[in-house]
Order: structure tokens, then C-alpha cells, then sequence
């Protein structure tokens, strides 16, 4: 994934495609007041649904051709993202561009939709794998656009699944039931929650959304979902309405969390797409914060309005109430390999066992503090389904540590095929970091006492195949293939 002159540039306007940022909710990208459409659930809807009939007549005029160069056929979509043999294209991944760049993907889709298929009403529908552990059944059959003939199992693209598969209750629980989704729900720390703060195209850290429900998604469904060229399988555009979805959930539960005030975030824009009539069109990131400008809503459960001001952005509040980030200059020792498993030492100085018991103990004002961990330059594998299950202060050091044990911190995938497809490269996309937050696990093995200067934090990382019953696409490699170069610790109070 390179990061290109074309695909990006700064704001330096309050407008861009006649939006004026701080003009009604009900007006759309293009400046044209409208209602605002609901996006459904598609389990709710079947063939005969208006968006379903909707959809697959637009996804059967893509894939028949539109006419040569025409923007909006559907293998050109697709490589908007990325392609087959090169991996990623423009799509951002591992950085805080993640969810705006998709949400703009599947804006100009939704109205490209639209226009092809003469339904105005129409709203991307939203897979919910975190109770529907199927695909949608409208998504299969010989014929049917919605259907993708590289999912029962293309060779060399990794796992695929058929008509009768189920997620197993095994990786529901460590992936994508409504627990895991809850407990990223909760991230207060934006960062944390979608992404690592990052110049366009580097992967500086995935966030826990990122590195599952999405990435989990994309390896179980197999086929071209496990492609840079993903979105050539049509259950592409509904993965990621859901992963959109809970971050408008998100936004619910944390309303001023989100970077808004940081011109680093805000102020860029991708120029990768292209609008409903296949003309190329720009969107910024500040254009993408508010879903009823881009013309839609989800239903979502009720939240309690949080009434705290917004505020400076988390460092600056650190530095102001005593709260400071642990330097990438110190990480932990190791890693060791003993056991099967991954070990690394960590020993905070003085004044950050005061900071980690502070935030431990989860009084009122310490709720949105939080200990982050960042385990920086995974190495990515050439198969990639396999799983990093990750653990803090354990007592046991072994392979088979269940996930209910009290140390542990959660359950991580990976989904960055330019590795598998040999593009890395020189740019240092051959690694990946993934940060997560470590406060419940350490409320749950500390909670009745602090922790002690002195005392170390150990970290186990176990890396386990995701489909071991699967031979031509099970991962049979080592922790150390997969093993983070150094692991450290930040403290963080969310904006």
C-alpha cells in the first residue's frame, strides 16, 4: 500500500463538492437537501427487498461493462482498493484513515447504485456478524450478481466458505460475537478504538475494530475477500457498512472522542473515487464525520448523552494532569520464545506504577484513562490465517491458555495482502502494529491490590492457526514468524 501524491491532499477550505462542512445535516455531499435513508439490517430483507432488487440490478449492469474506461464497472470499483496480484491500492489500512477512507468508499458505491439501478431510495444494507454467523443467503446462487463464484474455493486465495458454513463458536467468541463487539464499543481512546495516528498509506498501528471484527471477516469468507481486490465478492460492500456501523455506534457512546479539532486527521482528503456518474470526485475526512450529510443513518440502540466539553487531544491532556505516553524508546525486553509462545518483560519506571494503579482503579475521574499496549513490527506472514492471542502477567506460560483465563487482553488477525502477493516492497509495509487497550485485563488480575514498583508486566503472545481442520489453507508456522519485534506501554486519556 503506497501512499500517492494522486490519492490524497490537504483541505484548506470549508467546502469541497459544494459541501459546506458546517451546513444542514440534511444536506447531502452534493449540496442537495434530501431525506435521510436508513441503511437495513440484511437479515431483515430478502430477494424482493427494494434494496436487494436494487443492488443486484446495479451490481449485474457493473459486472456486464458499462464501456471502456467507464469508472464505475465493477472490476474498476473493485481495484479503487486494490488488486488481485498487487494487494492495496489507495484504501487505508493500520492508521486512523481506516473508517473515513472506507465511508467514503461506500458513499460514492451507494450513489453509483443509485443511479445504475433508478432507485433513489436506495441504502446499503449492513451484514451484522456478530449474530449472524452466515452469509446472507441472497448473496449465493448460479446467475445471481450478489454471488460470487470465488468464495466455494478458489485456489491459492486462501480459506473460502459455502452456502452451509457457519462461524464457529470457538472464533465467535474471540472475534465477533456481541461480547467482543461490546468490549471495542467501550474504547474511550479513539486511536485505540479505529487506528494509530499516521501519514496516508503508513501503517502505524491497526486498531482493535480494525483487527477483528474486520480483519477476521475478511480471512473466514475466503475467496477474493482475502484480496487487495476484495471488493470483487459483492459481500465486500456489506462487511464494511457494518464495520461503518459501529463506528456511528461508537461515536454514540463517545461523542467527543474523535479528533475533530486535529487538522492532521480533518484536513485530508482522498481523490480515489469516483461519483455516480463516473466522473472523478474527492472527499475530505471532515466531509465524512456525520452520516446524515452523506445522505443516511443506522438504527441504533439509545446512548447516554455525554455532556463532557470537548477537549485538547489526549497528550496535551497527559502532560496536563500528570498523565504522560511511554516513548517508543522504551519497550519491553524480549521477545523471549520458550514453551511455543512469545514472552516479553516489561518493568514501568516508579512514576508510571503510580499512573497504571491511578487508572486501575476505575474511579470516576480515571474512566477515560486508559493502559495501552502497542505491540510494534509484527512481521506480516505470507498466510495470514493465523491469529495472535494476547496475554498480560498469566501464570502459565503455554500455548493452549484459554481465552477466559483472567490475563487475557484479546485476540488479533491480519488482513494486508500485499505481503501474501510479494508488493511490500521497500516502504516497511512488511510489518504491521496493533494496539489495544490492557486496563480490563489489569483490572481483573489487580483490582483488589495495586501493582508494586518493581513489579513486572509480562506479556505472552500465542499465535494460533484460525483454520486448523482447513489443510490447504491452515498456517503451520512458528510464534516467532509472527512475533512483535518489542512490545511497550503508553497511558492515554481519551479526548
Amino acid at each position: 500500500m503506497e501512499a500517492t501524491r494522486r490519492g490524497f491532499l490537504r483541505v484548506t477550505t470549508g467546502a469541497i463538492s459544494g459541501l459546506s462542512l458546517a451546513g444542514p445535516t440534511t444536506r447531502a455531499l452534493g449540496g442537495v437537501q434530501q431525506r435521510i435513508r436508513q441503511r437495513k439490517d440484511v437479515s431483515q430483507l430478502n430477494s424482493s427487498s427494494p434494496d436487494i432488487v436494487a443492488l443486484t440490478t446495479a451490481v449485474g449492469k457493473m459486472k456486464a461493462g458499462l464501456g471502456d474506461g467507464d469508472r464505475r464497472n465493477w472490476e474498476a470499483q473493485a481495484q479503487i482498493h486494490g488488486t488481485f496480484t498487487g494487494g492495496f491500492t489507495h484504501c487505508q489500512h493500520g492508521n486512523w484513515y481506516f473508517l473515513p477512507w472506507h465511508r467514503g468508499y461506500l458513499y460514492f458505491f451507494e450513489e453509483i447504485v443509485r443511479q445504475l439501478s433508478g432507485d433513489e431510495d436506495f441504502a446499503l444494507p449492513y451484514w451484522d456478524w456478530s449474530k449472524d454467523f452466515k452469509l446472507p443467503a441472497t448473496f449465493w446462487g448460479n446467475g445471481n450478481p450478489l454471488n460470487d463464484p470465488a468464495r466455494p474455493g478458489q485456489p491459492d486465495s486462501g480459506r473460502a466458505v459455502n452456502q452451509n458454513s457457519e462461524i464457529l463458536p470457538r472464533d465467535q467468541a474471540r472475534f465477533v460475537n456481541k461480547s467482543v463487539i461490546s468490549t471495542i464499543l467501550n474504547q474511550p481512546d479513539f486511536e485505540t478504538f479505529a487506528g494509530v495516528q499516521a501519514n496516508p498509506g503508513v501503517m502505524a498501528g491497526a486498531g482493535e475494530l480494525e483487527q477483528t471484527p474486520h480483519n477476521f471477516i475478511h480471512r473466514w469468507v475466503g475467496g477474493d475477500m482475502v484480496t487487495g481486490e476484495s471488493p470483487f465478492d459483492p459481500i465486500f460492500w456489506l462487511h464494511h457498512c457494518s464495520v461503518d456501523r459501529l463506528w456511528t455506534e461508537w461515536v454514540r457512546k463517545h461523542p467527543t472522542s474523535m479528533p475533530e479539532n486535529d487538522p492532521a486527521w480533518t484536513g485530508t482528503a482522498f481523490n480515489d473515487f469516483c461519483d455516480r456518474a463516473g466522473n472523478p470526485t474527492t472527499i475530505s475526512v471532515q466531509q465524512t464525520l456525520k452520516t446524515t450529510d452523506l445522505g443516511y443513518q443506522y438504527a441504533l440502540p439509545a446512548s447516554p448523552v455525554n455532556s463532557r466539553p470537548a477537549t485538547a487531544p489526549a497528550r496535551a491532556l497527559e502532560k496536563s494532569q500528570g498523565l504522560r505516553s511511554v516513548s517508543p524508546g522504551q519497550p519491553g525486553v524480549g521477545p523471549e520464545f520458550r514453551n511455543g509462545v512469545a514472552v516479553y518483560n516489561y518493568t514501568p519506571p516508579g512514576n508510571q506504577f503510580e499512573q497504571f494503579n491511578q487508572i486501575i482503579d476505575n474511579g470516576i475521574e480515571v474512566r477515560k484513562k486508559i493502559v495501552r499496549m502497542r505491540l510494534q513490527g509484527i512481521k506480516i506472514p505470507s498466510n495470514q490465517n493465523v491469529a495472535l492471542q494476547v496475554h498480560i502477567n498469566c501464570l502459565l506460560e503455554k500455548p493452549d491458555l484459554p481465552i477466559t483465563d483472567p490475563s487475557y487482553v484479546r485476540s488479533s488477525t491480519f488482513f494486508y495482502p500485499h505481503i501474501a502477493k510479494g508488493q511490500a516492497g521497500n516502504a516497511g509495509h512488511d510489518t504491521i502494529s496493533f494496539v489495544m487497550n490492557v486496563k480490563p485485563a489489569l483490572g481483573r488480575l489487580y483490582g483488589d491490590r495495586p501493582l508494586t514498583s518493581g513489579e513486572p508486566l509480562k506479556v505472552v503472545v500465542i499465535a494460533e492457526p484460525l483454520f486448523p481442520n482447513t489443510d490447504r489453507a491452515s498456517w503451520r508456522g512458528e510464534v516467532q514468524e509472527v512475533s512483535p519485534e518489542r512490545v511497550y506501554f503508553e497511558t492515554v486519556e481519551a479526548r
